[in-house]
């Protein structure tokens, strides 16, 4: 099934969580939010996650069915395994230095928000409008996931990613639109260039070539860190 025929055949909740997970850019905290349960605030989120990917299709998933009466020998089908969902390590406050407790401690204070916000989405009439809600809890699970990529690439090699704050209040809604874009192009290059170096045969290159490649691994992680939280912050002003 595709996107569009989702929309046009009813927007059935179990078939867009279903659609949502095969989408290659699919969010693991969102879809995390939808297998919950199916509320006002879920169906209506959803929707506005779906609608960024209409004409996308995804493979129809068929499902085989087998009896359990006596003397059948079929072999049930293997279940599909799970997709690999981001796992964030225990950390404490006390394992980072100085200059990351407010990192730390803004994500478990969005975390807090996103709880709250999910509750009052839950108690939205079927006459409100959730979508505000929605964009808001989205928005803080982007900050809190980028919070976790600058506390993780510390406990994975003890260095501290600088991020920087970029200020954009100064565009016109077309320019926000224009820059939002153009950091959206860098982010995917910058990733493709990610997954090149991750998958370079080592084992043929000289300690030089080693260590400018762990260089350019590390500073293309920083660069889309930095893009991330940009467009994050660009999505909140085209938002408002």
């Amino acid at each position: 099934m595709t996107v569009n025929n989702w929309f046009t055949n009813g927007c059935n909740y179990q078939e867009g969580v279903i659609i949502y997970a095969g989408l290659k850019n699919s969010k693991a905290n969102l879809l995390r939010l939808f297998k919950l349960k199916e509320s006002n605030y879920n169906k209506q989120k959803l929707k506005y996650e779906l609608s960024k990917f209409k004409e996308v299709a995804i493979a129809k998933t068929v499902i085989t069915e087998v009896s359990n009466t006596p003397g059948n020998t079929a072999i049930p089908p293997k279940a599909p395994k799970p997709s690999q969902e981001p796992t964030y390590k225990p950390l404490l406050i006390r394992d980072l230095p100085i200059e990351l407790h407010p990192t730390f401690i803004q994500q478990k204070k969005d975390y807090a928000t996103v709880c709250s916000l999910k509750m009052q989405l839950n108690n939205v009439g079927p006459e409100e409008n959730a979508l505000g809600l929605c964009l808001q809890i989205e928005s803080l699970f982007d900050a809190i996931e980028a919070a976790w990529k600058i506390l993780d690439h510390y406990t994975d090699t003890k260095t501290i990613l600088k991020v920087a704050t970029n200020n954009f209040t100064e565009l016109t809604p077309p320019q926000l639109l224009l820059r939002r874009n153009s950091k959206r192009s860098s982010l995917t290059k910058a990733n493709k260039l990610i997954t090149k170096y991750k998958n370079t045969d080592t084992t043929k290159l000289n300690v030089s070539q080693k260590t400018k490649l762990a260089v350019n691994l590390e500073r293309q992680q920083l660069k889309v860190i930095q893009l991330e939280k940009d467009i994050n912050a660009l999505n909140e002003l085209i938002n408002t």
